[in-house]
């Protein structure tokens, strides 16, 4: 998906983002205007970071994400969309 990303998007996305004072670094500069090595060392360093961060957790998460939405399709057809809107946390509103 890094790899595939308009350079538009890119431009216009970190564009939006940028909340530093002045100009932003060079790297992310690079990355905005679309440069293969800056989006090769992005493409790395979410690999990486999804290797370390989420691989290794990513049975149980999906587990558990299986397990809620099992839960919640119960609750929809057995006390209606009422119910299954209040098991939703409060944060979502």
């Amino acid at each position: 998906m890094v790899q595939a990303t308009p350079r538009h998007v890119l431009f216009d996305d970190l564009a939006a983002s940028w909340h530093g004072n002045g100009r932003p670094p060079l790297w992310l500069r690079n990355l905005a205007d679309g440069e293969p090595e800056a989006r090769e060392t992005l493409q790395r360093a979410l690999r990486d970071f999804y290797r370390a961060c989420v691989a290794p957790y990513w049975s149980p998460i999906s587990a558990a994400v299986r397990s809620d939405v099992s839960e919640r399709t119960r609750v929809l057809a057995t006390r209606g969309l009422a119910a299954l809107f209040g098991t939703l946390s409060e944060d979502l509103a």
